[in-house]
């Protein structure tokens, strides 16, 4: 189920680009989903704990999740893998996503708009 959702969030955070074809693989939204789906993981146990009588799996996958947030953390804050052109097709989405709000958005300030 966690490795579903973390799909599912790895697709989720290109909801608002402004054009389908600005979407392009990027090594920071994979970080991002890993962390969120870790993040997911260790929530999920901390309330379902007692639903499941394998103490040590619990513990297994919650000391798995843990390893995932510091590791994907890590991944983010140092860019891991991110060069030049990951990075500029990363910034595509980024920028569209900035596109389609301010399109779409009810600005009445001019300083704003």
């Amino acid at each position: 189920m966690i490795l579903t959702l973390t799909v599912i969030m790895y697709f989720l955070m290109f909801v608002n680009v402004n054009e389908f074809a600005h979407i392009y693989l990027s090594q920071t939204r994979v970080y991002m989903a890993i962390l969120m789906g870790a993040v997911m993981a260790i929530i999920m146990m901390g309330f379902m704990w007692k639903m499941y009588d394998n103490k040590k799996l619990n513990a297994v996958i919650m000391g798995l999740s843990v390893l995932l947030v510091l590791g994907s953390f890590g991944l983010i804050q140092n860019q891991v893998g991110v060069d030049d052109t990951a990075w500029m097709r990363a910034m595509i989405p980024h920028h569209s996503t900035a596109i389609m709000t301010s399109e779409n958005a009810n600005l009445i300030d001019s300083r704003v708009q």
